[in-house]
């Protein structure tokens, strides 16, 4: 079965604010520059900075001090540390291990 989440929900599962519309529903992470806009990706890096406007990501986890309004269709959702909560992301879509 195909977990799928809301911009909100991944918003509320990180403790951050969402800025941006995406409506389309989630269902996995991606690096920016391979997400599609079912994943939800982040900037974890200033280096990669230059990735998330042209990232097809419906979701982009970005600190505080990212400015750039999120792209129409597409939504950030602004953590303190993007970094910890793509963690909290991906074990939220990791599905558990079979037991044997």
């Amino acid at each position: 079965m195909l977990l799928e989440k809301t911009a909100q929900e991944i918003a509320e599962l990180v403790g951050g604010s969402l800025r941006g519309v995406c409506s389309q529903p989630l269902h996995g992470v991606a690096s920016l520059s391979e997400a599609t806009d079912l994943d939800v990706s982040f900037l974890g890096n200033e280096k990669y900075r230059d990735q998330v406007l042209p990232s097809k990501a419906g979701v982009v986890l970005v600190p505080p001090e990212f400015e750039p309004p999120p792209p129409e269709g597409r939504a950030w959702v602004v953590c303190e540390n993007p970094s910890d909560a793509f963690n909290a992301v991906i074990a939220l879509f990791t599905p558990p291990p079979e037991k044997y």
